[in-house]
């Protein structure tokens, strides 16, 4: 498949796709590009999170769930309540060994 790599939401959307096939490690990647690209995109940073989350980086999902909250619109309370939800789980968890 062909994109267009100057589409962010395209790339953002290749993403989240990759995240909801199981594809952490390479979600991680693309999301991460999208949102270097504009660190403005509050959803690429909202699945970089989850992506981050799922591949055991903890310190990069609370990052990422941290920029996200600071973007986001108000409007969306659930990926609002959610994100909060993820954070508080990661910061109580603490390291793992």
């Amino acid at each position: 498949m062909e994109i267009n790599p100057d589409d962010s939401t395209l790339v953002r959307d290749l993403g989240v796709t990759l995240l909801h096939a199981g594809r952490a490690a390479a979600a991680d990647s693309v999301l991460s590009s999208v949102s270097a690209a504009n660190p403005r995109d509050w959803d690429a940073l909202y699945h970089l999170g989850i992506a981050r989350e799922m591949r055991g980086d903890a310190p990069g999902a609370v990052a990422a769930y941290r920029a996200f909250l600071a973007l986001v619109p108000a409007r969306l309370e659930l990926a609002i309540t959610d994100a909060h939800r993820r954070l508080d789980s990661l910061q109580t968890a603490g390291p793992r060994p």
